[in-house]
């Protein structure tokens, strides 16, 4: 039973009045036009305006007019809710994809400076490398120079010790002519000594036998004579052993000279050794520096190769969390594609029913 004050005739002009519109009469909008009145009151009268007027047929198509409000509600509320949410998820996939761009640009400007600095440290290693290289070839031509010197003093050492073999040798020798000028000159002063007593004595016979005979006198001048002849000989061979001795001493002057000149040449070779040494120490102290400094640039690559390596794999989560993004975006797309398709046979199927 209908509320007071609401009547049929005022249901049918609020109805009326919302068709001159251009709306569809549905039972709030009336309530609306009316300002009062209940749904359970103006749900009978608009349906009875509606079959009355043949529009609840042509519209309808049997069905009721609430429930076509309530779907055409739903379609509207579901299709706003769809474009709202669309439009949130493409704002936020808009503003994702900003984001991990910019995040992106900003990892690959990061790793372009990482890759400069790693090809410096690349080059600074090659270049560590070819100095090591020019170290270690220094310190071989050293080693080869002091391997030469060595080879230099042990000849000087084999020459040393074959001179000072020979100055033994020629030592020896010099006793040796001292011995036999000594055994000379004893042998003359023994000479000498007969000669003299034995011309004494054969003065004496001489004195006692001058008378008796002059062939002893002959015998003994010639014998004499002879004597003489053999003093003279052993002066010579004096002067000759003195002019020996001397050349002996000479040559063993000239010998000194040379193991002076040895002794030198062995103590500059010691001095080149001594130095070739330091040079060496100090060359083996030097690549030892330089292998630890390339030790720290090898280690410090390693480090900048895992910074890298985790840059590549924060790139790479970054990639699927947006490939993610556009999955949900293509399936929210497809939601609302299919939204739209079933609306679309909604409305056909409205549209088959106003037809009909």
């Amino acid at each position: 039973m209908a509320r007071a004050g609401v009547g049929y005739i005022d249901v049918v002009n609020a109805a009326e009045a919302i068709r001159q519109r251009a709306e569809e009469p549905t039972v709030d909008r009336v309530r609306n036009e009316l300002g009062t009145g209940s749904k359970s009151t103006i749900a009978p009268l608009l349906k009875r305006w509606r079959q009355e007027t043949g529009e609840g047929i042509a519209h309808n198509h049997g069905l009721p007019v609430d429930l076509l409000d309530a779907v055409k509600a739903l379609h509207q509320r579901v299709h706003q809710e769809a474009e709202t949410k669309i439009q949130q998820i493409n704002e936020s996939c808009n503003a994702a994809t900003t984001a991990l761009g910019e995040e992106l640009a900003a990892l690959r400007t990061q790793l372009a400076s990482r890759n400069t600095e790693l090809e410096k440290l690349e080059q600074k290693l090659q270049g560590s490398t070819s100095d090591c290289q020019q170290l270690k070839k220094n310190a071989e031509e050293r080693q080869a120079a002091l391997a030469k010197s060595e080879f230099l003093r042990e000849q000087g050492d084999t020459r040393i010790t074959e001179l000072q073999d020979t100055i033994g040798e020629l030592k020896q020798e010099n006793r040796d002519v001292r011995q036999h000028f000594e055994h000379f000159q004893q042998q003359i002063a023994d000479d000498r000594q007969l000669e003299r007593d034995q011309f004494r004595l054969t003065s004496d016979q001489l004195r006692h036998q001058l008378a008796e005979t002059n062939e002893q006198l002959s015998t003994a001048v010639a014998r004499l004579e002879d004597s003489q002849a053999n003093v003279e000989a052993l002066q010579a061979q004096k002067l000759g052993l003195e002019s020996e001795r001397a050349q002996w001493m000479r040559r063993e002057s000239e010998i000194d000279a040379v193991r002076k000149k040895q002794d030198q040449l062995l103590d500059e070779l010691r001095a080149q050794m001594d130095i070739g040494e330091r040079e060496t120490e100090g060359l083996k102290r030097e690549l030892a520096a330089e292998r630890a400094r390339n030790e720290a640039y090898v280690k410090e690559i390693e480090l900048r190769s895992n910074v890298f390596d985790r840059y590549e794999r924060e790139v790479h989560k970054v990639r699927e969390k947006l490939a993610a993004v556009e999955a949900e975006n293509r399936q929210v797309l497809q939601d609302k594609a299919i939204l739209q398709g079933k609306f679309a046979q909604l409305q056909q199927s409205l549209e088959g029913a106003n037809a009909e």
